[in-house]
């Protein structure tokens, strides 16, 4: 995983810095080739001043002039570098022998004007002759480089795409590690998945069937949904119908408990009684022994025996009684046994039904998740309207010149943008002096470093997104979109926002065809090179070099500035309330 970290950080790195020294490369050459036009102008120039000292219309004069006038591009792509060397050589020599001369006639005192004259006019020639080799060579020079350069984004080019195979690789074995892993189970249901995958990939289907099979498989699945639902409901009724059936079989078993309560209360007595059996036998054994004792004492008659036979046959009914009243309670007995066990039974039979509804649950809840994971692959597999196209067009070039353009170096009085726009920062430096003189250094470091580190493309990018809240890929000066852009950058970097005028006049230099508007990558330059403006002012720069720069504005307020450009008239400071920082306010005539 570490391996892959690195490759994946280090890949897109090599990448922008690639590009980024190719864009400066083709920077430099295009700089050479206007120094090399310039060049050529200054010597039709020269050529234009020989012809004109040359004084009296000669056609020999002329003739020399037309001979010693710059070649043109077709003569210097064709000529070689030996011949080039060749004749600087010659030019040399022949310069050597004019200067001789001339030593000669000097020595000599010779007054001869025209002599002098065509010595001079001689070595003019045989010096634009030279100048002239030495442009071949150079341009011979120059198409090396571009070759190099070409050759070197080819490679670069080439290596971006090694290092990204590198990654992928790397990440394709990764995943084929944890699929290792797997259980067998587990790896039987993914070589299917994989073996289908590829049959569809291989199989030219059109855009037609995909969206029929798409729309078939959603059908499907909604059916699915909806059998499930209805088998959910089903089993909702009769998880309600068994709770109410325990509910009665609970209540029923509670009324036996309370009736055998009642029962048992009842025949309290009755087991009193039967349990008085032994004292009954005592007193038949008195009533046995009541003669002998009565004949002992001389006392009474004996109890009549028809008494004696009531009381045996009352005893002998109580005692069925009560057996009948033990069997009827060990039935209820055996019946609420029954009960529990059946109210443990549908307690079961309850817990798989509430299990085979959360399981039901579970998969209405997955058939939910795919079902919206097929409504976005149907979005993403439609086709998309014009303006959300164009939108996205304008964010990938926006982020196309933030990767490959963006960070170059606050260098140079002008900066170079895309569609051949060139912003000169001189033309704005009278303009930010209030604003420069307001800022503290330390922010303008800060946003110099963002400048070149890309930071500021980036946070532009996001203000930008922010902005076009209607998602045209475009914001307009009308509506004041542009004006908003600009105050939320620079408050983001902590700087003074510039003043509506100097906007318009950097927005109409971006607006080459006068539509109001601008796409996001023209918004992201106009920012770029207010910011560029801003600090590659002389009163920024001073600022940003200095190593140690006081905290707060770089000018007190009560300092002389009538030496500013711009002619700034009037300066008003007042104090923050229960601060000690002070406020600079210039007001422009």
């Amino acid at each position: 995983m570490e391996v892959d970290g690195a490759v994946h950080s280090t890949g897109p790195r090599l990448v922008r810095a690639a590009m980024r020294r190719t864009a400066r490369c083709l920077m430099d050459g295009q700089a050479r080739e206007r120094a090399q036009e310039r060049m050529a102008a200054k010597e039709a120039e020269a050529v234009a001043a020989i012809a004109e000292k040359s004084g009296s219309p000669r056609d020999g004069t002329l003739r020399n002039a037309k001979s010693a006038a710059p070649i043109s591009v077709v003569e210097l792509e064709a000529l070689a570098p030996d011949q080039g060397f060749a004749q600087a050589r010659l030019a040399a020599e022949k310069i050597h022998e004019i200067l001789g001369k001339l030593k000669a006639a000097k020595q000599q005192n010779s007054d001869d004007a025209a002599s002098f004259e065509d010595c001079s006019l001689r070595l003019q020639k045989q010096l634009l002759s030279l100048r002239r080799a030495h442009r071949a060579m150079i341009k011979f020079s120059e198409q090396g480089r571009m070759a190099e350069v070409s050759a070197r984004k080819v490679t670069e080019t080439e290596f971006a795409n090694l290092q990204t195979r590198k990654y992928e690789s790397s990440v394709c074995r990764a995943a084929a590690g944890r699929c290792r892993y797997l259980l067998t189970p587990e790896l039987d249901k993914l070589r299917p998945l994989v073996s289908g995958f590829q049959a569809k990939e291989d199989a030219k289907v059109s855009e037609s069937e995909k969206a029929g099979l798409l729309t078939g498989l959603i059908h499907a699945e909604l059916q699915e949904r909806i059998s499930l639902e209805e088998q959910l409901k089903g089993l909702e009724q009769q998880k309600q119908s068994e709770q109410q059936k325990l509910t009665d079989r609970v209540k029923a078993g509670a009324h036996l408990t309370s009736r055998m309560g009642t029962l048992k209360r009842a025949l309290e007595p009755l087991r009193s009684l039967l349990q008085g059996d032994e004292p009954g036998k005592e007193d038949k054994a008195k009533a046995a022994n009541a003669p002998e004792e009565a004949e002992k004492t001389g006392d009474g008659a004996a109890e009549p025996p028809a008494k004696r036979l009531k009381e045996a046959e009352a005893a002998e009914r109580m005692r069925a009684d009560a057996a009948e009243v033990e069997a009827n309670r060990r039935g209820a007995l055996r019946e609420l046994e029954e009960f529990r066990r059946q109210s443990q039974l549908w307690a079961a039979e309850q817990g798989a039904a509430e299990a085979d509804s959360s399981r039901l649950l579970a998969a209405n809840e997955a058939l939910t998740k795919e079902n919206e994971e097929l409504c976005c692959r149907l979005q993403t597999m439609a086709p998309k309207s014009d303006t959300e196209e164009a939108y996205l067009a304008a964010i990938n070039a926006a982020e196309q010149w933030v990767l490959y353009h963006a960070g170059m170096p606050l260098e140079g009085s002008s900066m170079p943008y895309l569609r051949g726009v060139t912003v000169y920062f001189q033309e704005f430096s009278a303009s930010l002096v209030p604003l420069v003189l307001a800022t503290n250094p330390r922010q303008l470091r800060s946003a110099a470093a963002a400048v070149e580190s890309c930071e500021l493309a980036r946070a532009t990018l996001q203000c930008f997104r922010l902005c076009d809240a209607q998602c045209c890929g475009y914001l307009s000066w009308d509506a004041e979109e542009v004006c908003d852009l600009v105050h939320a950058v620079f408050q983001r970097k902590g700087l003074p926002t510039p003043s509506k005028d100097l906007q318009h006049l950097m927005f109409t230099k971006f607006d080459e065809d006068l539509s109001g508007r601008l796409c996001a990558q023209d918004c992201l330059c106009l920012v770029d090179a207010l910011f560029r403006a801003v600090l590659s002012s002389p009163a920024a720069v001073s600022a940003r070099m200095t190593e140690q720069a006081p905290e707060g504005p770089i000018v007190s307020p009560g300092s002389d500035l009538s030496g500013l450009p711009g002619k700034w008239t009037s300066w008003h400071s007042h104090a923050c309330s229960g601060d000690s920082k002070r406020m600079l306010v210039a007001s422009s005539v």
